[in-house]
């Protein structure tokens, strides 16, 4: 808390006063990220686009906010996975299923949206997490959350004929 007081040019008791606990600094920063991501992905409204579209764009707009802030990412991310829910529960897997359920996109009768957005959303910490441990990073973090849709979308999306 103390080197985030300093790297804003507040007091520490200004930003105990905003975020009584650390974790709550992690929730409101991921809540900034994810706000920012269902913006990109509603730009162009979401009834009738393809649900690839619709999701790559959140994709790629997490990817690039992600990677515009590495240093942020490899200090916030690890604590995050400590002392939140994110693994289990992390709130774009709701983003996702609402986003799904949006654009009115066709799934196979077995899968239901809930189920593809938790997917993606472990999807995503895992991709992240790998992402934040190369030193430098080796991996384009765009490229693996697009391959990550690609995967699971084609599983859950029924094949097209034509």
């Amino acid at each position: 808390m103390d080197e985030i007081a300093d790297r804003a040019g507040l007091s520490r008791s200004t930003v105990f006063t905003h975020f009584p606990r650390k974790t709550l600094i992690l929730e409101e920063w991921m809540r900034r990220r994810r706000d920012e991501a269902r913006r990109s992905a509603r730009s162009d409204g979401v009834v009738g686009r393809p649900l690839r579209e619709v999701l790559g764009a959140y994709l790629d707009t997490l990817a690039a906010s992600n990677s515009a802030a590495r240093a942020e990412m490899c200090a916030l991310v690890p604590p995050a996975l400590l002392h939140t829910t994110m693994l289990v529960d992390h709130p774009i897997g709701l983003d996702f299923a609402a986003l799904i359920v949006e654009t009115e996109a066709v799934l196979r009768p077995s899968v239901r949206p809930d189920q593809v957005g938790r997917l993606l959303a472990a999807g995503y910490v895992s991709a992240m997490s790998q992402w934040i441990q190369e030193q430098p990073p080796t991996s384009d973090l765009g490229a693996e959350l697009r391959t990550l849709l690609d995967l699971v979308l084609s599983g859950a999306q029924p094949v097209e004929r034509g």
